[in-house]
């Protein structure tokens, strides 16, 4: 069995955004997730992480890369 089944990867992902009213700024941060799953019962599965801008308190611009494993027992 192919680990790259389309039924073993997802897609996660959500964005926020601010606007400051005393300085008339916007500020955002946008996030992704790759997800692929590593059994049939979808509680283990590995990340692959991406996120461009900062959320508060920081607001800082820039883009992050990430990996993250998730494993139930």
């Amino acid at each position: 069995k192919s680990i790259l089944n389309m039924q073993n990867i997802g897609l996660v992902g959500n964005a926020d955004l601010w606007y400051d009213i005393l300085n008339s700024e916007i500020y955002y941060t946008i996030q992704g997730k790759v997800r692929f799953y590593l059994n049939t019962e979808k509680d283990n599965f590995i990340d692959l992480l991406y996120q461009k801008g900062s959320g508060a308190p920081n607001f800082n611009e820039g883009d992050q890369f990430g990996i993250g494993l998730t494993v139930s027992f």
